[in-house]
């Protein structure tokens, strides 16, 4: 969930919220408030398959996200 164009599914989405519910407008609450923060063009629906940062750092370390 850390690089930016990875699509992330709303199960993985809604996992991640703090309780881990089932509760499907957590996540769809959650991104609106992302879009209203970062930028609607920022954070983008990919239909039937979640949700991605459209974002693209200016300059990345090779190592960035590495484990």
């Amino acid at each position: 969930m850390r690089l930016p164009g990875v699509v992330v599914s709303r199960a993985d989405l809604l996992a991640a919220l703090h309780g881990s519910g089932t509760d499907e407008h957590a996540v769809e609450m959650a991104i609106t408030r992302l879009r209203g923060v970062l930028g609607a063009r920022v954070v983008q629906t990919m239909v039937k398959r979640g949700y991605r940062l459209a974002y693209k750092p200016e300059s990345v370390d090779e190592n960035y996200g590495a484990q």
